[in-house]
């Protein structure tokens, strides 16, 4: 069921020009629901999978048909395996989350002194025998952290 408007085809149409009728070729335009509808945004209503395969002439038994049926059977369960992989992948997350919460953060060792070299080195470019004295405990530093990291 659609309705039918003349419409002229010209948009510049004057209807007042100096009341003649023109000959202008008019056309017809065929409104249907599904255009409303699709001209409002609504989505258009799904049609049934054999609805579709019927559109294309496939008849029951066809082997393109049948073909297609197998494809849409093996689509379906792949989309179901994948929500089962993301469920487990989702389990995995949980379980190396819980793993890992535990895990105190450590201080990084010999901050205060790398971050006074790297300062003296910067100051001292031409220089960089000004900053011994700083690489030196640096040095020391980095041994101490290390037999304390042996030790525990």
């Amino acid at each position: 069921m659609g309705v039918r408007a003349s419409v002229p085809s010209s948009p510049f149409h004057d209807e007042e020009d100096d009341g003649e009728e023109e000959s202008a070729p008019k056309f017809n335009i065929r409104i249907s629901k599904g255009l409303l509808d699709k001209l409002n945004g609504r989505p258009a209503p799904h049609r049934p999978f054999d609805e579709e395969l019927e559109a294309f002439g496939l008849p029951p038994g066809h082997a393109l048909r049948q073909a297609v049926e197998r494809s849409q059977r093996f689509g379906s369960l792949l989309l179901k395996r994948e929500g089962e992989e993301v469920e487990r992948v989702r389990e995995w997350i949980d379980e190396i989350q819980g793993d890992h919460a535990g895990i105190a953060s450590v201080e990084v060792p010999c901050k205060a002194e790398r971050d006074s070299c790297t300062k003296c080195y910067k100051e001292n470019r031409e220089d960089t025998l000004a900053c011994a004295e700083a690489v030196r405990l640096y040095v020391q530093c980095a041994h101490r952290a290390a037999q304390e990291l042996a030790a525990s």
